[in-house]
């Protein structure tokens, strides 16, 4: 049996669908991949290759874009189904919801799963920006897309309860919540956190102002200024994403001697090891940060917002803190009891690797994925 999966980047294949196509080759499907520039990601084209998966490029422009270019990305997007004749396909970011969903649904492929991975910048005060008009626009065919699938999984209880109660979604029993896109914990293996300062504060994300990273440079010269000994690493590239802090402001803060920035690296893992404590001071409309988990699985203490996606990592005060993101100052009072405690990091991290363990387990998260595709499938390949 043919399942396409379609993503918004190669590397977010791999990186974070690469275990649930491993689940479903061993399940006894044949794969095939699609995302924007695909052909030209040399590393994912060689993890594909090994793995037996077929590639296909489906042009897009995973942020904005006008009415008529979206209108084009999803002719392309039927022809590219169309092409493959899949029997099932499974969809996650916005725009591979939005055209996937309903060009499949348009050419009859028989199951059509979509995973909404947070519900982003179009269902946030960011959204404005579109203009009113087309921003109800986007949202309407959103919903459409939506209700076109056979079935939606988002990866927290929020958005769920959102959808439904806006009717992005209609039938309850069409819908169910996946912990985050789960993470392998093999791969993310515990490591023991070190014992002597200064105590590092590192943060993951995409460089846009909604992740928070302002909030991060903020309190790292505020606690510099304070003379603690800390150090605040950053990790993470530019984006195309109109909220995307400038690289001349980022060049700004090298003066900063608190603060490092690393750029955007192939393997996060060295720089959680050499952390304390992970940060994500996140607005955005997150699923459940794929950062996070994997800070959660190494055995780091987790800071974050108490908003949708990021709460559902943390049990306040026993793997990390929940932070207003109305409190001023609240970022900054958190991570100093951090400073005042110096054995307050290994025990929280260490909730934080058994938390993961028992809810996040990428192995749990697929077999609920798979399952249902099995189900809708008339019981798949297995």
């Amino acid at each position: 049996m043919k399942v396409l999966i379609i993503g918004n980047l190669a590397a977010s294949l791999v990186r974070f669908r690469g275990d649930m196509i491993l689940d479903l080759i061993g399940n006894g499907y044949d794969v095939h991949v699609s995302a924007p520039d695909i052909h030209n990601d040399p590393s994912a084209n060689a993890w594909f290759r090994k793995c037996g998966v077929a590639v296909h490029e489906l042009e897009f422009n995973r942020v904005g874009g006008g009415i008529f270019e979206n209108a084009l990305s999803f002719f392309r997007a039927l022809k590219v189904i169309r092409g493959i004749n899949p029997d099932c396909l499974f969809v996650y970011t916005i725009k591979p919801v939005l055209f996937g969903l309903l060009a499949s649904f348009i050419l009859g492929v028989r199951v059509r799963i979509a995973l909404v991975n947070g519900l982003g910048s179009l269902f946030s005060d960011e959204g404005a920006k579109l203009g009113k008009i087309k921003l109800l626009l986007f949202r309407f065919v959103y919903g459409l897309a939506l209700k076109s699938g056979s079935f939606v999984f988002t990866q927290n209880s929020d958005d769920r309860d959102y959808l439904l109660e806006n009717e992005y979604l209609v039938d309850p029993n069409k819908s169910a919540v996946v912990n985050g896109s789960g993470v392998n914990l093999n791969h993310f293996s515990f490591m023991p956190v070190a014992s002597q300062p200064p105590v590092k504060f590192l943060m993951i994300s995409r460089l846009l102002v909604q992740k928070g990273v302002r909030e991060f440079v903020k309190t790292a010269e505020a606690l510099r200024d304070k003379e603690f000994d800390v150090e605040f690493h950053l990790v993470g590239g530019l984006d195309e994403n109109p909220d995307c802090i400038s690289y001349e402001e980022v060049a700004g803060w090298s003066g900063n001697v608190a603060f490092f920035y690393h750029g955007e690296v192939d393997d996060v893992r060295p720089f959680l090891e050499q952390c304390h404590v992970f940060v994500l001071p996140s607005t955005y409309r997150e699923g459940v940060p794929r950062t996070i988990l994997e800070a959660m699985a190494v055995g780091r203490a987790i800071v974050t917002f108490d908003l949708p996606g990021c709460r559902e990592t943390v049990i306040d005060g026993v793997n990390g803190f929940l932070v207003s993101p109305y409190k001023q100052g609240g970022l900054e009072c958190a991570l100093m009891n951090f400073l005042h405690c110096d054995q307050l990091a290994k025990s929280m991290g260490a909730a934080s690797r058994a938390l993961a363990a028992e809810k996040f387990d990428v192995r749990v998260v697929n077999k609920k994925i798979i399952s249902k595709l099995n189900q809708l499938a008339g019981g798949g390949c297995g």
